[in-house]
C-alpha cells in the first residue's frame, strides 16, 4: 500500500469479518473538499457479487462507528445492483451499471473494487486518475504490465491505493513482524504455507440463477450486460456468446483471473512479507511450489 503525505486521518476500517478477516485503509479526501478529520467518507462499491455484498452489509454495519457511508453501487447485473441498492437504502438514482457514473460522481471519495480480476487495473487506475482513494480486492492485475501502470499512476496522482489480500491484518503478523524486526527469533530464513481444499460440489462451482443472462428486458432482475461484463471493447477478455459457467464461476477460466496464483497464493505470500519485511515487503530469493488434485477428480 502506498501512502499519500497527507493521508494520516482516521483509520477508515479497524477490521472487518465481512472483509476477509479486515484490512486498515488511510484515505485522504480531495483537498478542495475536506473539512476536518471527523467528516463522512463517502463510499461506492463496484462489484456487487459476494464479496462486494459482505462489503456492501459490512459498511452500512459500520457507518455510524466509522463515520462513513456508502452512496452508490455499481454492477452489471441487475439482480445484485437492485438488492446492494436495496442494502444501502439511498433511493433509485444510487445505483449504476456503469462504472464511469461512479467516477463522475463528486460527492464519492472513495472506491472499492469488488469486479472480477480482469477489470481491476483498468477500473484502479481510472478511479485514481478521477481522484477517488481506492481498495482492491486482490489480485491487483493479471500481468506485471498492468500492475506497474497502476503503481505508476498512485505516484502519479497521488491516491492511496490498498489491494485486499487475507490476514495482513491479523494480529499475529504484526507480532511476527515486531519480533522480527527486534531481532528476538534471529534471521528469517524459511517461512510455509499451504492450503488443503475440498468441497462436495468442487472449486468454485457457485450457484447460476437460471433466468440470468444479456437477452433479458434491461429492467429485469435477470438481466447481465454480457459485453460489458468481458470488456472486450478493451482488450480485456475474448468476445463470446453469453455463458453462465463463465459469468457465475468466473475463477475457473483463465480469461477473467490468474488461477491458484492470484486467487490463493497471495493470501498466504502478502503476510509472510509484512512480517518477515515489513510495510514495503521483500520479493523472495527462491520459491518451490508443489500441489495437486488428490481429492477432487474434476
Amino acid at each position: 500500500m502506498t501512502h499519500h503525505p497527507t493521508a494520516s486521518r482516521r483509520l477508515f476500517l479497524k477490521s472487518s469479518t465481512a472483509l476477509a478477516a479486515g484490512f486498515a485503509w488511510l484515505p485522504n479526501r480531495s483537498y478542495a473538499r475536506i473539512l476536518g478529520s471527523n467528516d463522512r467518507l463517502n463510499i461506492a462499491v463496484i462489484g456487487t457479487g459476494g464479496m462486494g455484498t459482505g462489503h456492501t452489509r459490512n459498511f452500512v454495519d459500520r457507518k455510524d462507528a466509522d463515520n462513513l457511508d456508502v452512496i452508490q453501487v455499481c454492477d452489471v447485473y441487475r439482480r445484485r445492483l437492485n438488492n446492494n441498492m436495496k442494502i444501502i437504502d439511498k433511493g433509485p438514482n444510487s445505483g449504476t451499471m456503469r462504472y464511469e457514473e461512479v467516477l463522475d460522481n463528486p460527492d464519492v471519495d472513495a472506491v472499492v473494487i469488488a469486479t472480477p480480476d480482469h477489470w481491476h487495473t483498468k477500473i484502479a487506475i481510472e478511479a485514481m486518475e478521477a481522484g477517488k482513494d481506492v481498495f482492491c480486492e486482490k489480485p491487483l492485475s493479471l500481468t506485471t504490465e498492468q500492475a506497474i501502470a497502476c503503481r505508476d499512476a498512485v505516484h502519479r496522482t497521488g491516491r492511496v491505493l490498498q489491494v485486499g489480500p487475507q490476514g495482513t491484518s491479523n494480529p499475529g503478523i504484526w507480532a511476527a513482524q515486531k519480533a522480527i524486526k527486534d531481532g528476538r527469533i534471529g534471521k528469517v530464513s524459511w517461512s510455509q504455507g499451504s492450503y488443503c481444499r475440498n468441497s462436495r460440489g468442487g472449486q468454485f462451482n457457485w450457484h447460476i440463477d437460471p433466468d440470468a443472462g444479456p437477452n433479458n428486458d434491461t429492467s429485469s432482475d435477470g438481466y447481465v450486460d454480457w459485453d460489458r461484463w468481458l470488456g472486450h471493447e478493451y482488450g480485456l477478455a475474448e468476445k463470446i456468446d453469453w455463458n453462465a459457467d463463465h459469468f457465475f464461476r468466473f475463477r475457473k477460466y483463465y480469461a477473467y483471473n490468474g488461477g491458484l496464483a492470484t486467487d490463493l497464493l497471495y493470501h498466504k505470500l502478502a503476510p509472510f512479507t509484512k512480517a518477515i519485511s515489513g510495510h514495503n515487503g521483500e520479493y523472495p530469493k527462491r520459491v518451490v511450489a508443489s500441489g495437486g488434485t488428490y481429492l477432487e477428480k474434476d
